[in-house]
């Protein structure tokens, strides 16, 4: 008997292995073509819009460090990192990664083995956890919103073209990989809880905690689970099902305790070095009220403040966009189902009080969560008449204040304009070879090649080193206005060296470059 699907025969049988796939992952989206389609929609674009600013997007010093632990994996047999100059602030780095937990730097081990070393491959892992953190979007809408087809869509649209979580996905640190899988976690927990409470338990935890082991970040998604759990379904805690959450901990605790024993006074001073670090305008935590302006200064509006940064004049638009997001929040409290309202809450309290580095990186946590809450709110409120132009105003504001963003960034092209640009004429008209000092990203362009390329701003204060080369960009010269107040001998050191014992031989569009005098 002949199949027929849209007029076209036989044509069952050539969409079911992918109908099949997107069925599993998307179960009812595609009960007919046109509905299969628009909900197919908000992935498409955020691959599109994901893609181009992971093209187009100047590397930064992060990438490269935590690549620089999985290239040495890869090449050397071992996990250091190579490519920042620790000497005098965290112990044993060269040979040993503990400063963040150690997932990623093997997810990256990977992809590098399968694809090669370089700049894309390292935010294939970020576009990749961007996609199965919009599939976690899915099953939770379809669990908040009880299956509604709208709400559904309009969730995965907000989301997967919100600036903020595609700069993450375009972005390669561990941040959105780790956001993901927490996102997963509570997704597993809160669809399967009906079902089979032992399952919902274990899957949840599980991906709970291999967030925990791919960022320390993990711990607001263990925090919110933990707190669902017992807010819904205490009763029916058992033994058996304390045993089923405790699994996954107790496996990770083993793996990542094995490679920590392998040097305990390293794992002390890398990984509390990283997480406690001196109090700043940026770095706050605790019950108070520097908290509180840091993390809406820094975190939120950190972009304004800042004059935009890459999408310049665009970060403006922020604003309101922010303004309509805790509204969102506020209207959320007057739910009847507060279980979003909850993970919401506590997810923006542990940020603002318990994370204490207020960059915006860490967005990506908790903007999924505003936007599902901000579709349910909207959902609940009855917009009659004018009010109904004005929500549609709204959701198109937040749309196209996403997407115009991202586009301007892609349009931008900073990692031809000024981070190739500089490097290839730097390159083929004045390196000679030896050693460079400059941001980490600097790598990418040479390979990691640790002969060539190391990050460090103190210019050997603690090495001894005199590098052939010195680059400097805005990132070293804010590290230059802080030593110049908190570490006046390091200062003295670099302004004595550059004035003596290097001369500028290029000026970029981003980077300038000194060569060290015979």
């Amino acid at each position: 008997m002949t199949d027929v699907v849209g007029g076209q025969p036989g044509g069952e049988e050539r969409r079911s292995g992918f109908c099949r796939f997107a069925t599993a992952l998307l179960p009812g989206w595609g009960r007919t073509g046109r509905h299969s389609l628009v909900m197919l929609l908000p992935f498409g674009l955020y691959l599109v819009l994901v893609a181009g600013l992971a093209c187009t997007r100047r590397p930064w010093c992060d990438e490269a460090w935590f690549a620089s632990s999985a290239v040495n994996l890869v090449r050397h047999g071992f996990m250091g990192n190579t490519c920042l100059v620790s000497q005098g602030i965290w112990q044993n780095l060269d040979h040993y990664t503990y400063w963040q937990p150690p997932v990623y730097f093997l997810m990256e081990a990977l992809i590098f083995k399968l694809f090669g070393t370089g700049l894309f491959q390292v935010r294939l892992i970020s576009i990749f956890w961007g996609l199965a953190g919009l599939v976690a979007v899915y099953w939770l809408a379809r669990e908040l919103f009880n299956g509604s087809r709208r709400l559904i869509f309009l969730s995965l649209l907000l989301v997967g073209t919100n600036f903020y979580y595609l700069r993450g996905a375009a972005d390669g640190r561990m941040d959105l990989t780790a956001a993901s899988l927490s996102l997963i976690g509570l997704a597993f927990y809160l669809v399967l809880r009906e079902k089979n409470f032992g399952r919902a338990v274990f899957w949840g935890n599980l991906f709970v905690c291999l967030s925990g082991l791919t960022h320390p970040n993990g711990v607001l998604g263990l925090f919110v689970l933990f707190f669902l759990i017992v807010r819904l379904d205490h009763r029916k805690i058992s033994p058996g099902i304390v045993l089923a959450a405790l699994v996954p901990y107790l496996l990770g605790a083993a793996g990542w305790g094995a490679y920590i024993l392998q040097d305990v006074a390293a794992f002390k001073s890398q990984f509390f070095g990283s997480a406690f670090r001196p109090e700043t305008a940026t770095c706050v935590n605790g019950l108070k009220w520097a908290a509180v302006y840091a993390e809406m200064a820094h975190r939120y509006f950190g972009l304004v403040i800042r004059g935009g940064g890459t999408v310049g004049m665009l970060a403006y638009a922020a604003v309101p966009f922010w303004v309509f997001l805790f509204a969102g929040l506020a209207g959320g409290f007057f739910l009847k189902d507060k279980r979003l309202w909850y993970m919401l809450v506590l997810y923006f309290l542990g940020l603002m009080f318990f994370i204490a580095n207020k960059t915006s990186c860490y967005l990506v946590w908790i903007v999924p969560l505003f936007l599902l809450n901000l579709a349910g709110v909207v959902h609940a409120v009855r917009w009659k008449g004018f009010f109904k132009l004005i929500l549609v105003l709204i959701l198109s504001y937040i749309i196209l204040f996403s997407v115009g963003g991202t586009v301007y960034a892609m349009a931008q092209n900073t990692y031809c304009n000024e981070y190739l640009s500089d490097l290839e004429h730097f390159a083929g008209q004045h390196y000679k070879g030896g050693k460079i000092y400059g941001r980490g990203e600097l790598a990418f362009f040479f390979n990691f090649d640790d002969g060539i390329v190391q990050d460090d701003p103190r210019l050997g204060f603690y090495t001894g080193v005199k590098p052939r080369y010195f680059v400097v960009d805005d990132d070293y010269r804010r590290w230059f206005a802080r030593f110049k107040k908190e570490e006046p001998a390091v200062w003295e050191h670099i302004e004595r060296n550059l004035s003596r014992d290097y001369i500028e031989v290029f000026a970029g569009t981003y980077y300038t470059f000194y060569e060290r005098t015979p």
